[in-house]
């Protein structure tokens, strides 16, 4: 799958940002994937917290929001001003397809 400069492998579980190999733990490419999957459109803590923790989730637990921290800086969105990936309060997250570019 390829979004602007970013290309994600499932096959080899890899993924690349301007053909620089980015360094994610299995979880974070899961997440990344998943974003990258539907582009452009929101998805929300739940569906990212039962497909990929397979719990609902509590309001209270930052596992997948640490996740996409860390996701952040290793593709250099971890600015003020959010550009790839978005939080779209009280929804869930945004991949922004045009942003990879």
């Amino acid at each position: 799958m390829q979004h602007g400069q970013l290309t994600l492998n499932p096959t080899l579980r890899c993924a690349y940002l301007a053909q620089q190999s980015l360094t994610l733990t299995d979880s974070e490419f899961d997440v990344l994937w998943m974003l990258a999957n539907q582009a452009d459109d929101i998805v929300s803590r739940d569906d990212l917290y039962q497909h990929l923790l397979g719990r609902a989730f509590d309001g209270l637990d930052r596992a997948i929001d640490n996740k996409i921290m860390n996701i952040r800086k290793k593709v250099h969105d971890n600015t003020g001003h959010h550009k790839r990936i978005i939080t779209v309060r009280g929804k869930g997250y945004l991949f922004v397809s045009h942003a990879w570019a």
